[in-house]
């Protein structure tokens, strides 16, 4: 990785999720030569493993809602409803291939060159390019690099048996539908997808630290959503804390505390962590640079997206900065930064 860089670019960008996509666009679009290095599927959190397949989900546990509200409004005939989980995962992951179609379709079109594979900066102006089928990396020097790697789910590595449960991201990639399901964790995600299992039949048991749900929302939404999760099913167990899990042949077996208590549950086909997304910046090579962390864990920058303590060329947007992480502030910073590098 010590001879000439193979390709020169306006603008490198690593990480093709909202921010990025939408950043390396705009910025092609200004006659800047881009490039922009994804190792999964194109589109990021939002499009692969979060608000898009969330709302499908949504619509199908909507469906089983007015089935079940029907006869109230003088419906007859209506048989209870049983749900082709396959079918529906198999629909849901064509719609989200022709969206990942067509977002490469469009980075093609604005003449960004796209690369698979994984990117690590080795200084201030250059990246290589480790391509996903192994073969010898590549290096890119650019003008400016981007870093746009997004964020993932937070697995509590001090918890005995944390890796037999998944977060959210490894929820869309349930081949059947878990019967008997323990989340925990209160926030949005973790209530998204207890709202969604319940009304399509799955049995769920929360598990959280306080009493109620979404804490850190306003107080009557906190009381409605906690209100209507019990009054819908939804096993409720608050101020809890997860001790151990262990894989029986019953199933998953969960220990915790409930109220300084000790207790057991057992018979969980399936655990899902919703207890927060961490930005995803291991093996980036941030070394190289000599980026400091914050103590959250992201890059710091300032009002412009550069990263703080860098040479100006460095910038970081959505995510992986842990500022706002929501899909339309990427994208807003994304475009904006496309003007000005």
């Amino acid at each position: 990785m010590s001879g000439q860089p193979e390709m020169l670019f306006d603008l490198i960008v690593i990480g093709g999720g909202s921010g990025g996509i939408a950043s390396a666009n705009r910025a092609a679009s200004y006659g800047a030569r881009v490039a922009l290095i994804e190792f999964k599927k194109l589109g990021g959190t939002c499009v692969n493993l979060g608000c898009v397949p969330k709302k499908i989900m949504w619509c199908a546990a909507s469906l089983a809602d007015a089935f079940h509200d029907a006869p109230s409004y003088g419906f007859t005939g209506i048989a209870k409803p049983s749900l082709d989980w396959k079918l529906l995962k198999s629909k849901r992951d064509a719609f989200i291939s022709r969206l990942n179609g067509i977002y490469q379709g469009n980075l093609q079109k604005n003449g960004v060159e796209v690369f698979n594979g994984w990117g690590k900066l080795l200084g201030s102006n250059r990246v290589a390019v480790t391509p996903a089928n192994g073969s010898n990396p590549s290096i890119l020097e650019g003008k400016n690099i981007l870093i746009a790697t997004g964020s993932e789910g937070i697995l509590p590595a001090s918890i005995p048996g944390h890796d037999l449960g998944g977060t959210s991201d490894s929820f869309f990639a349930l081949e059947a539908q878990p019967k008997l399901v323990a989340i925990v964790g209160a926030g949005y995600v973790g209530v998204e997808l207890a709202g969604v299992l319940n009304a399509l039949g799955s049995h769920v048991t929360m598990f959280t630290r306080k009493c109620g749900v979404l804490t850190h929302f306003d107080p009557m939404i906190q009381a409605a959503a906690t209100e209507h999760l019990a009054s819908s099913g939804v096993e409720m167990l608050c101020e809890t804390s997860i001790e151990k899990i262990e894989k029986n042949d019953g199933g998953l077996s969960i220990e915790f505390t409930h109220r300084g208590q000790l207790k057991i549950l057992s018979g969980f086909d399936s655990l899902i962590w919703a207890i927060g997304r961490a930005p995803l910046v291991s093996n980036l090579g941030l070394d190289a640079c000599g980026v400091t962390l914050d103590a959250r864990g992201a890059i710091p920058v300032d009002e412009y997206q550069n990263v703080i303590g860098t040479s100006e060329n460095l910038l970081a947007v959505g995510d992986v900065t842990g500022v706002h992480m929501l899909t339309p502030v990427a994208i807003a910073a994304g475009r904006k930064l496309a003007g000005i590098i």
